[in-house]
């Protein structure tokens, strides 16, 4: 759409600037290298009254499998997978386990469009995307996800997932008006008001000045799917003023704010049992009902049969924590300026950008606020009565304990007196009785200390997703130009008061071993929990109703440059086009997640909980995370760190009409990530892919493309690691 797209061109002679407009994380990473699907070439048309437009229309259909197992490093020891016990140090991961090898993760139909019509000088676009996904409409999933209640082998619901991430939907990708002005003769200006997107600076493959932008990550992960479907438009105005002599001035304005939105719960590329859910409560610990959890923490087994005793059968404890509605981000205060200026002696475009955002991606807050459900310890009762209750049990059954413990000594006295007196039926029923109470004693000693053990989970708390943060702001500097044949671009952009979550782990057992009742329940043992309860153990003792936020804003500082060539006849193909870009990042505020006290930040919640440095940090971490792990969890690695730095390149062959009017393109894209832990998530020390795509087309019309990914599987804290696949699509382009 020629005339929608001024904002692609070059400010001086119409050079299209050489960029993808893609977003960098994990699951961009993984998109990256599935070669996406050719959009449509438009048609153009006039209608009778001499209107002129452009249509376009396309229609595909894939399908994807796993080639690889689930990694047990990445699912909780609760989980049996095939007799493949997981080894992480907490949490549970149904989307993991949901696919086994060579089965299917998604398979799409989908269908898009897009039409322009322009009246003079005023014209307007409406573009659509629609699609069905037969695996995951269709297909039992062994562990279900939180909306079917994680039912084994049944279907997902997608009810109340994210518009764009449901199974089957329809979505707007443009709709919006422009006008093309001269209110200066010589100085065009270009205003477009609408659902639209705006994309800024010179990144090819990894973010930064355009990360204003909203994207629609289940999108980027589809086959068949364009580049263009994961952007989410986002009302706004835009106006791109040509001011002559090389310059030109850009702003926009947005009126509402849209979220970036990532896969539903329970798919295959799903970051989160309990995110794009819409369910009421999750599994906090244990395994997907939230009712298993580590020897060390439950010893269920004599608590249920101590309640049966006391008149309650049917006592099911779990570990269910109750959902808040996501907080949103307002609406205003959301807002861009940029300057252009082509320098004609060393043709060259600089830009300068100043830009103001609202958080895309949330992050996880914890409520002081009770859970529900009567029987989760995280609803602040026990069996819907309050904690002081099963203290007072907890004293009671003690007391009974150590009572038939001493009856049990009196006993076996008087059956040995018994018995030297030689009345051996005297000395029998005394043996007998002496066992009948070791017997109870042991029980009821069992018990006491399951229930002690539980006390400290007996915490009123609820979670949610924060957007709300704080307002970015974002400033920058670009150049694009060509050395030696060789497009070369770059840009230096600073991001101010960035949301970065909190470490899970850290909020949690901070919020749960803080708890001063652990005294109480555990003695000494309770106080040393207490001691190592990590830098975030005053969360146990903030009042009821609070919200605990789980981020700290920050400031990025980030650098990248990027090139590409395109060479002729090359490995007897017609063309190779060459393309890579590095980024490195500088982070304010976050330090040695090793020293005491420190805030850690990062590191998702499947690793457990870390080693806060303090004395018998260690040994507490092994019992948190299973001493039965072998992955080190335990190690103050994994977080987010000050400075990070990586690179991604890309290769692609053409081979034209190599058979019947045919073309082949093989690709192949490689990604690293070097050094660090972004707070971003844009790098992730030692995580690796590698894309390997044949393409071919007929005509811009017809095509077929097959994708092999792979990631490297020893990237420890690499959520999706193990998400290797194969991806068959083909479509047509109307």
């Amino acid at each position: 759409m020629d005339q929608a797209n001024q904002q692609d061109k070059k400010h001086k002679g119409g050079m299209l600037r050489p960029r993808t407009m893609v977003q960098a994380c994990g699951l961009a990473l993984a998109a990256m290298s599935l070669a996406y699907a050719p959009q449509a070439a438009a048609e153009n048309f006039t209608l009778d009254n001499g209107d002129q437009g452009q249509w376009s229309a396309g229609l595909s259909f894939g399908d994807a499998w796993r080639t690889t197992n689930p990694d047990p490093a990445l699912y909780s020891p609760v989980y049996n997978n095939g007799g493949r016990y997981g080894r992480a140090g907490d949490g549970n991961q149904v989307g993991d386990l949901n696919f086994g090898k060579g089965a299917s993760i998604s398979a799409p139909i989908t269908i898009n469009g897009e039409v322009q019509l322009k009246h003079d000088n005023l014209g307007f676009v409406l573009g659509a995307r629609a699609w069905y996904d037969e695996t995951l409409e269709t297909h039992n999933m062994a562990r279900g996800n939180m909306n079917n209640g994680y039912v084994p082998n049944s279907k997902l619901n997608d009810s109340g997932f994210y518009p764009g991430t449901k199974f089957e939907d329809a979505v707007l990708t443009n709709a919006y008006v422009f006008g093309n002005f001269e209110p200066i003769e010589g100085k065009p200006l270009n205003v477009k008001l609408g659902d639209q997107v705006v994309n800024w600076g010179e990144s090819l493959f990894i973010p930064g000045i355009n990360s204003f932008g909203a994207f629609n990550y289940q999108a980027l992960v589809t086959p068949g799917a364009t580049i263009k479907d994961a952007l989410l438009p986002i009302p706004q105005i835009d106006a791109n003023w040509g001011l002559g002599d090389g310059l030109s001035l850009e702003g926009f304005y947005q009126f509402t704010w849209v979220k970036s939105v990532l896969p539903g719960c329970g798919t295959y590329w799903s970051i989160s049992d309990i995110y794009n859910c819409g369910g009421s409560s999750g599994p906090l610990l244990g395994d997907s009902t939230g009712t298993n959890q580590y020897a060390q923490l439950n010893g269920l087994t004599p608590l249920t049969g101590l309640m049966a005793q006391l008149g309650v059968p049917n006592y099911a404890p779990n570990f269910r924590v109750g959902s808040q509605p996501d907080i949103k981000a307002k609406n205003s205060g959301q807002a861009g300026l940029s300057l252009h200026y082509y320098a004609d002696s060393i043709e060259t475009d600089f830009g300068f950008y100043a830009a103001a955002y609202n958080p895309r991606t949330p992050d996880l807050d914890l409520y002081r606020v009770a859970t529900a459900d009567p029987q989760s310890f995280f609803s602040g009762t026990f069996n819907g009565a309050p904690v002081t209750s099963l203290l007072a049990l907890l004293g009671g059954v003690a007391g009974k304990a150590q009572g038939l413990a001493t009856q049990a000594g009196q006993a076996a006295q008087a059956a040995q007196a018994a018995a030297a007196a030689g009345n051996a039926a005297a000395a029998a029923q005394y043996a007998a009785g002496a066992q009948a109470a070791a017997a109870g004693a042991k029980q009821l000693g069992a018990a006491a200390q399951a229930l002690g053990n539980l006390v400290p989970l007996v915490t009123p708390v609820t979670a949610g997703w924060d957007y709300s943060g704080s307002t970015i702001k974002e400033f920058g500097i670009s150049a694009a130009t060509t050395i030696g044949g060789w497009a070369v671009g770059g840009e230096v952009s600073i991001s101010k008061d960035v949301p970065v979550q909190l470490n899970p782990g850290d909020m949690v057992v901070g919020y749960i071993m803080g708890n001063p009742l652990l005294g109480k329940a555990l003695g000494a043992t309770g106080a040393a929990l207490n001691g190592n309860a990590g830098p975030l153990a005053s969360w146990a003792t903030v009042p009821m109703g609070t919200i605990l936020k789980g981020y700290d804003l920050h400031n990025k500082v980030q650098v990248q440059a990027n090139t590409s060539k395109v060479f002729s006849q090359v490995a007897g193909a017609e063309s190779l086009t060459l393309v890579g870009e590095i980024g490195i990042e500088k982070w304010s505020g976050i330090s040695d997640p090793n020293t005491p006290g420190n805030l850690r930040y990062g590191r998702g919640f499947a690793y457990g909980y870390a080693n806060p440095g303090t004395p018998g940090g260690g040994a507490v971490c092994a019992i948190l995370n299973n001493p039965g792990a072998s992955q080190g969890y335990c190690n103050a690695t994994g977080f987010d760190t000050p400075s990070d730095w990586g690179y991604r390149v890309m290769a692609e062959l053409s081979y034209p009409d190599v058979i019947a009017g045919w073309n082949l393109k093989p690709r192949v894209f490689w990604s690293q990530d070097v050094h660090g832990y972004s707070a971003d998530g844009i790098f992730s020390q030692n995580r690796e892919v590698l894309g390997l795509t044949m393409r071919a087309d007929y005509n811009n019309k017809y095509y077929a493309q097959i994708t092999y990914t792979t990631f490297n599987h020893d990237a420890t804290y690499d959520v999706l690691h193990d998400r290797d696949n194969i991806a068959i699509v083909g479509g047509i382009n109307f």
